[in-house]
């Protein structure tokens, strides 16, 4: 198997993001694969990846610089569940929006 290039590294980098806050947001490993047009055997180690690269990033920097990026992140989801739960319709659909917020 040859070694990805820079784009394709690039591209799997994005997508370990994108799953990882897909996971955040509630999505199950499945449903994350479907979103993301990949096997959930991908997912899995594409969270697993994610989460030491955010270990990694810990370790290495400064923690203020490390809270600012994760903070900047949670942050966001906040605002999306709440702009979701105020949106949602169904009391079992703002529950699961409460329950992201908890």
């Amino acid at each position: 198997m040859a070694k990805p290039t820079d784009a394709e590294k690039l591209f799997i980098k994005e997508r370990r993001r994108q799953a990882y806050n897909l996971k955040l947001r509630g999505y199950q490993g499945i449903e994350i694969s479907k979103i993301l047009g990949v096997s959930p055997a991908t997912i899995t180690t594409d969270l697993q990846a994610r989460k030491q690269e955010l270990h990694d990033l810990e370790l290495q920097t400064q923690p203020q610089e490390y809270m600012a990026e994760v903070g900047l992140e949670f942050q966001q989801l906040r605002e999306e569940a709440w702009a979701n739960y105020r949106m949602a319709e169904k009391p079992s659909d703002r529950a699961r929006f409460l329950t992201l917020l908890a």
